[in-house]
């Protein structure tokens, strides 16, 4: 496969699930990029963050994303937020609901 372009990367941001993959490098056929977890290497990330805080770190917000995210939050007993995205972030799209 040729890409006149040079290589290119996609992102698959579900509601669930997010994953990347790259396209048109040296290493061959489109694949899926491995991404660090709890429990080692996944292609799949869940689409999640978390937030705490935590003087030890700069600003005092600590922040971790997908599956240490969820790891995180069910370790930490209290003042943290879990967001599940993206169905909690705020929507940019105008509403297109119409009113009789």
């Amino acid at each position: 496969m040729t890409f006149p372009h040079g290589p290119s990367a996609g992102l698959d941001f579900g509601a669930t699930n997010s994953v990347a993959a790259l396209a048109g490098g040296e290493e061959g056929p489109p694949r899926l990029i491995e991404m660090e977890g709890p429990n080692g290497l996944a292609e799949v990330f869940r689409s999640a963050l978390c937030f705490w805080h935590d003087d030890d770190i700069a600003g005092g917000l600590a922040v971790k994303a997908g599956p240490v995210a969820i790891h995180e939050y069910l370790g930490i007993s209290s003042g943290s937020r879990f967001l599940d995205l993206p169905s909690q972030l705020p929507s940019t799209r105008p509403s297109t609901a119409r009113t009789a």
